[in-house]
This record gives C-alpha cells, sequence and structure tokens, in this order.
C-alpha cells in the first residue's frame, strides 16, 4: 500500500516481524536532485499495550495496584496515576522476554523522591521494606539522602534474599513537578535507559538474571518504610507505552552524487522513534506528521484514535503537537503538496518547521496504529 501521492521512485525495506497491525514498512522517497536527510533510522514495535491514564480508576487490563502501607496509594485522575509513599502498579500479565517501555513521568512531591520501574520480576514483595524482591530495577532519582544530585540514574539487579548488584551509574539533571520522558529496552541480557533523548542511551548494562515476566512500577521513597526524609513524596505518570523489543531497523543512506532523499515513512504501534539527520549547510523546511485515525481511510486495522509527536534534537525538545488542525500553522500544513490531506479536525498530528543541519528524533505516541513520516517541503 502506497500512501504518499508523489510520483516518485521507491525504495522499499521491509522485515516481517509479529505484530498486531500489518508488516511495518519503511518507505523511502528519492527525487533528484535535491538532497535533505543523508541517513535514517527507525524502529518499529509489536504493541502490548499504550495507557494515556485516563478516567478515575486503574485500567485492571493493563495493571494491578499495590498500597503496601498505611499511606501509600495509587489514585488515577485527570490524565495522571500518582503513586505516592511506596504506591505499586504491576503489570496485570506476563510479557514477553524481551520489552521496550516508554513513559513520561514527573516528581510531584519530595525532592528526594526516587522512581523505579522493573523488568524480569515476579512482584513478590517479602522484604520488609516491600520493595520488589527480584529482577532488573531502573532507578531515576532527583538527589540522594545526602542532597547529592550526582550518578541519580542506576540499574540494578535485586534477588531477595540472596542478594542483588548495581550495575551502573549515570547522572541526568531531574527537578521537581517537570515532566520528563524515559525509556526503558530490555532484550533479556542487555539494558539500556534513555532519559528525554530516546536515540541515545544515558546508561547501558549487561545481566542475564531473571525473576519472572512482569513489569512493575514504584514509588521508592516514603515515610512508610520508617524513612521520614522522604515523607509525602509522589510520583506522577501521564503515558506508558510498552512494546515488545524485537526490533526491526532499517538504515538508508544516500549519498550527494546518487540522488536526494525527500521522505521517510514507517509505520508501526503505539509508541515509537525515527531518527534522521539533515546534511548540508543551510536550513530546510519539514514536515513531520504522526497519523493515526486518518489510517482508517486506508484500510489500516487498529488505527490509533489520537496521537501525538514530538521532535527533539538531542535531549531538547524542538517542537511537539497533539492535534494538527490546532497549531498555529495549520493552513500552511494543509497546502503542503505531495501527501495525502488530514481531515480538518483530525486528532493527528504534524509538525512543520525549518530545521538547521544535525541530527533529528521524532517520536510518537498513540493507543494503536501510527504512519510516522518525515518530507522535505518548499
Amino acid at each position: 500500500m502506497t500512501l504518499n501521492r508523489q510520483p516518485l521512485d521507491s525504495i522499499l525495506v521491509a522485515e516481517k516481524f509479529r505484530s498486531p497491525i500489518a508488516t511495518p514498512l519503511i518507505t523511502v522517497k528519492k527525487f533528484l536532485p535535491l538532497l535533505v536527510v543523508l541517513g535514517t533510522s527507525s524502529s518499529v514495535f509489536a504493541q502490548y499495550f499504550t495507557d494515556m491514564f485516563t478516567g478515575t480508576t486503574v485500567n485492571s487490563t493493563y495493571w494491578r495496584s499495590a498500597s503496601p502501607f498505611s499511606d501509600s496509594s495509587v489514585v488515577q485522575s485527570g490524565g495522571t496515576v500518582a503513586l505516592s509513599n511506596h504506591g505499586k502498579l504491576i503489570s496485570a500479565s506476563s510479557v514477553s522476554n524481551s520489552v521496550d517501555v516508554t513513559l513520561k513521568f514527573r516528581f510531584s512531591g519530595s525532592a528526594y523522591d526516587q522512581f523505579r520501574l522493573v523488568t524480569r520480576t515476579n512482584a513478590s514483595s517479602t522484604n520488609s521494606n516491600q520493595e520488589f524482591d527480584n529482577g532488573i530495577s531502573v532507578d531515576i532519582r532527583m538527589r540522594s539522602d545526602t542532597g547529592s544530585t550526582a550518578a541519580n540514574v542506576a540499574i540494578s539487579r535485586s534477588n531477595f534474599p540472596f542478594g542483588g548488584a548495581e550495575l551502573i551509574r549515570g547522572t541526568y539533571p531531574i527537578a521537581l513537578n517537570q515532566d520528563y520522558t524515559a525509556r526503558v529496552v530490555d532484550d533479556g541480557t542487555n539494558v539500556r535507559v534513555y532519559v528525554n533523548d530516546l536515540s541515545t542511551p544515558l546508561v547501558q548494562a549487561t545481566d542475564t538474571f531473571r525473576g519472572g515476566n512482569l513489569i512493575g512500577l514504584t514509588n521508592r521513597e516514603g515515610a512508610g518504610n520508617g524513612s521520614s526524609i522522604s515523607a509525602g513524596s509522589q510520583v506522577r505518570l501521564s503515558a506508558f507505552t510498552i512494546n515488545s523489543s524485537t526490533v526491526v531497523t532499517n538504515t538508508v543512506t544516500v549519498p550527494d552524487s546518487s540522488g536526494k532523499l525527500i521522505n521517510l515513512s514507517t509505520l508501526g504501534s503505539g509508541g515509537f522513534t525515527m531518527g534522521f539527520v539533515i546534511g548540508g549547510n543551510t536550513a530546510k523546511n519539514v514536515l513531520i506528521r504522526a497519523v493515526g485515525p486518518t489510517l482508517v481511510n486506508f484500510g489500516v486495522g487498529n488505527a490509533a484514535t489520537q496521537t501525538s509527536l514530538t521532535l527533539y534534537s538531542g535531549s531538547n525538545v524542538v517542537s511537539a503537537n497533539s492535534r494538527w488542525g490546532a497549531a498555529a500553522n495549520a493552513a500552511q500544513i494543509a497546502n503542503v503538496g505531495g501527501p495525502f490531506a488530514l481531515p480538518l479536525g483530525s486528532a493527528d498530528s504534524a509538525i512543520l518547521l525549518s530545521l538547521n543541519p544535525g541530527s533529528y528524533t521524532a517520536q510518537s505516541t498513540a493507543n494503536g496504529a501510527v504512519l510516522l513520516e518525515a518530507y522535505e517541503v518548499p
């Protein structure tokens, strides 16, 4: 299925994997003589679920919650779920041995708080602190109990009561009441952690230990276990996507002498990213789209009913959009020639702007199938 109406030659790179949607495609359009993107890579995943935490109760299809202490709680409202004083979310069912998790979080309580995501766990909590007994833990905190902000991101192995090991630490500045996007990729052997820059790992480690096949989330600090320094601690999550990390990665490089790459697109599901590089010495006008609802018109099953799109340069957010018609330059987006039109008022996302030479990452978040695209435009 070709969705691009431009009369251009196509190079199609496709690899099959198990997915609830159609076989994902990386479609590259070449045109002479304009060169925009010198190299691009993209990954597509089979999706387990995306939770945007709408409504006032935790979705029991995805999660079971736990409040191990008298002041622990898990409260969902207003598009977020708040984990307070050791409150926990645990995946309702087992996941595969390879997972790719993307989530948005913020610390909204104590400056000493710590957020923990655990993979490869059976979710048992028999220790006195009611931590997850086993698994691979990814910890992100603002500062230590002594006030240090260094080495605040860690990967470790837990196996209570047999002991564990810290595998690696890194540093990323975290502030109170500010949203961050984190990504954890665990293939069963290698664990990579990303914060805001979702294409370059902040820390990574290797460990083959497995305690189970569940995912656990918790606000690790809190007064409930006898520690008062983080009393009132709270982490709020506003988005969570988990996919299989069986990744289809395609890298296309077009040298100057062979032609000009003006469009690339990939069909995937839920949250995933597409990276591209703008070469040369001058800025280029680029249209980036995360198309979900409009895919229904092309017979795509499980099309997302809502998408959001964020463009990064390194760890910096360049632009973001969740409804293209609400953009200040919606008229210009509508008048771009070549791509198939998006209905006015649709919940598809689009960003149109001028980009300087450099590396960029487009990230989509959605509740179903999404076509993530990038175009050079006049």
